[in-house]
């Protein structure tokens, strides 16, 4: 049995319970019935993970809940040091909030900022994952010709670079980097 989770809403829109899998955002199934979700989405489950093992690449670890059970409190304490209190305060004074306001507001902003910044990394390793296996497929392609084939030599390595330059950009773009030239 398998540890992932299967989240089940009721949709309007396809007069139907609609199943999610939190760790393959990209898996859904459908029922009639709540149990028939549930059972349909197990099937298509196996069959991804199936699917994954037989390409060799590693399943999703099962996600652990565990914020879900616990409670709390909503106060912490934190010891820092004077010189940052003091920086601190004086930036929530200049912007006219409270020390606890201000600090609540940046400790957001940076959760916020490392989420979206581990989403980057992980697309982006994708990216390249991908990349690597259509530019190994070339290789093996010009392996296979008599005489290397120049032509699609040619074709490997532009590809490789322009694949390389536009996942650099793009890379950049989301980072708020200037790319190289």
């Amino acid at each position: 049995m398998n540890q992932y989770s299967i989240n089940i809403l009721w949709s309007d829109e396809d007069e139907c319970f609609v199943a999610t899998i939190l760790e393959f955002p990209n898996l859904s199934a459908f029922g009639e019935t709540y149990e028939e979700a549930i059972s349909d989405a197990q099937e298509v489950l196996e069959m991804a993970l199936a699917s994954l093992e037989s390409d060799g690449i590693p399943a999703p670890q099962p996600n652990k809940c565990p914020s879900l059970f616990r409670q709390y409190s909503g106060q912490i304490r934190l010891r820092i040091p004077k010189s940052l209190h003091g920086k601190l305060t004086e930036n929530a004074e200049n912007e006219g909030v409270s020390l606890n306001t201000y600090m609540v507001s940046l400790l957001s902003e940076n959760n916020a900022t490392n989420t979206i910044s581990r989403k980057i990394d992980s697309r982006f390793d994708e990216f390249v994952k991908h990349q690597d296996q259509h530019f190994m497929t070339l290789h093996r392609e010009i392996d296979k010709q008599p005489n290397g084939n120049f032509e699609k030599h040619s074709e490997y390595q532009a590809s490789r670079s322009q694949g390389a330059w536009s996942a650099h950009r793009a890379f950049s773009k989301e980072k708020n980097i200037t790319p190289l030239h």
